[in-house]
């Protein structure tokens, strides 16, 4: 028995490399070459040029995704499978104009690309994002699958590049059960800079 659970741990071990995410944990997590932030326990994290997607669960039951420092003409996140050298000319892009709803319609126009429907966002307001001021907004989609999923992205406008956490879950169970960990570790978020 003691075997097989020592082989079942190396196969979960290998399954996380071959599927591009490390384990993150620790008093502050780095992200990106700007932000840090308290992971608050043990996350999964994949690490997509200036996004990184953290998990708990896997991404298709929680996922906390930075985008840290999209500059102009830049896509606020990239194509899944897509490589960082190929263009990706049909992705909507951030322009360092935009103003907090334009970002927010960005965000649903990113994902309707990704494959998300009836995406929605509402309630936008001021809000901080770690100690600085920023905009927060609530979004709601449906998964591919049609699971029906909720969310929240906070961010701001620094240096003309964007930084945002999003997180989105299954609004069954997932949403609820990790908002407040999320809501606080979004709270220990700074910029070294």
């Amino acid at each position: 028995m003691k075997r097989f659970l020592i082989l079942a741990a190396v196969a979960l071990a290998l399954g996380g490399c071959a599927n591009g995410f490390s384990l993150v944990a620790g008093e502050r997590a780095q992200i990106g070459s700007t932000m840090s932030i308290a992971p608050g326990g043990i996350w999964n994290r994949q690490i997509l040029g200036n996004n990184e997607i953290w998990t708990l669960d896997g991404p298709a039951l929680q996922t906390l995704r930075f985008v840290a420092g999209a500059a102009e003409g830049e896509p606020m996140m990239p194509r899944p499978n897509a490589t960082f050298n190929e263009p990706q000319k049909d992705a909507p892009k951030f322009h360092d104009n935009m103003t907090p709803p334009e970002v927010a319609e960005l965000l649903v126009a990113t994902f309707t690309q990704l494959g998300a429907n009836n995406t929605e966002t509402k309630g936008l307001k001021p809000a901080k994002f770690g100690a600085d001021d920023g905009f927060r907004f609530e979004i709601s989609y449906a998964a591919r699958s049609g699971l029906e999923c909720q969310g929240f992205a906070v961010g701001r406008i620094k240096d003309k590049k964007l930084y945002m956490a999003i997180y989105t879950a299954p609004k069954l169970f997932f949403f609820e059960r990790d908002r407040g960990r999320v809501e606080h570790m979004i709270e220990t978020l700074r910029f070294d800079t």
